[in-house]
């Protein structure tokens, strides 16, 4: 197994920052695309909550998830399953704490692989690949609300 952690503070509310983080559709906006995501979708009606299922559409293939746990605004779990010609061969489980901090919000994001079958014995290698694509989803996170915090910014100025 693998185990990632990476904290990264967002000068935005609380409540902006998960609601970005909940909105499966949404990503497709602000994921940076040069990695490994590509596109997500939910499977389950709106509203995003627990028991959500959802898809998350990648250059490895297709990961099958669920929303694990769901608890607005401070804490949201994916966990997710890439199967291979019908074999699971990686799940993944995607943590975001969020934590009020300064007027703006603290993210605390752990990531969690395990390979199965011969998938195991790629967990050297998949840990490069999940610590870089790790930062950039945090790093997109944050850039996507760059603007909003700009514009807010030149509002109150005015």
């Amino acid at each position: 197994m693998i185990c990632l952690s990476i904290d990264e503070r967002i000068d935005r509310p609380i409540d902006a920052v998960f609601a970005r983080l909940a909105d499966i559709s949404g990503y497709q906006r602000w994921m940076p695309r040069w990695g490994v995501f590509i596109e997500s979708k939910p499977v389950s009606p709106d509203p995003v909550g627990r028991s959500t299922a959802y898809w998350d559409k990648g250059r490895f293939g297709t990961f099958w998830g669920i929303v694990e746990e769901f608890e607005a605004p401070r804490h949201i779990v994916y966990f997710e399953t890439l199967k291979w010609l019908g074999q699971p061969v990686w799940d993944a489980r995607l943590e975001f704490s969020l934590e009020e901090r300064n007027g703006g919000t603290l993210v605390h994001h752990v990531s969690k692989g395990t390979g199965h079958g011969p998938m195991r014995l790629m967990e050297p290698v998949m840990s490069v690949i999940a610590r870089g694509e790790r930062q950039r989803t945090m790093t997109g996170l944050k850039e996507s609300f760059a603007g909003e915090a700009e514009a807010d910014s030149e509002q109150d100025n005015n």
